[in-house]
């Protein structure tokens, strides 16, 4: 019974992921192609299509590995400076070789916006974590 329940708290975090990757996927999918509509349909196609790809990949997969970073830290520092560029520099890593492959022209420019926002994020939500961790160690 415990595994049911277990299953049924889960399910609504795979439907937040699903909805948050596809939306921000897009999102960053129509970034790419405007900044790179001034080298031919092509270019613009497959810069939107590797960075909307990457940006749903990573977005989905991106909480588990701040939380997974944040829990295998036992320094107070390194629990806030580890997940965030641990996580930032794995992002850079994966989103300019789907770049490089797919032949974007403008990476940095395709990549700027989307890191910068990423980066937001892991700092909010590593803050976050450890807000929740402090809470708890005082109960």
């Amino acid at each position: 019974m415990n595994e049911t329940v277990a299953v049924k708290r889960a399910s609504p975090s795979w439907v937040r992921a699903l909805t948050s990757a596809l939306v921000i996927g897009s999102f960053w999918s129509a970034w790419a192609a405007y900044i790179n509509a001034d080298h031919g349909s092509a270019a613009q196609l497959n810069a939107a299509f590797a960075q909307g790809s990457v940006s749903f990949v990573i977005t989905f997969f991106m909480t588990i590995l701040l939380e997974t970073l944040f829990s295998l830290c036992r320094h107070p520092y390194a629990r806030v400076i580890i997940p965030i560029f641990g996580t930032m520099g794995i992002v850079i890593i994966v989103t300019t070789f789907a770049h490089v492959i797919m032949g974007t022209p403008e990476i940095i420019n395709t990549m700027a916006a989307p890191c910068i926002a990423g980066t937001v994020y892991c700092s909010v939500y590593v803050f976050k974590l450890t807000r929740q961790r402090k809470t708890t160690e005082i109960l």
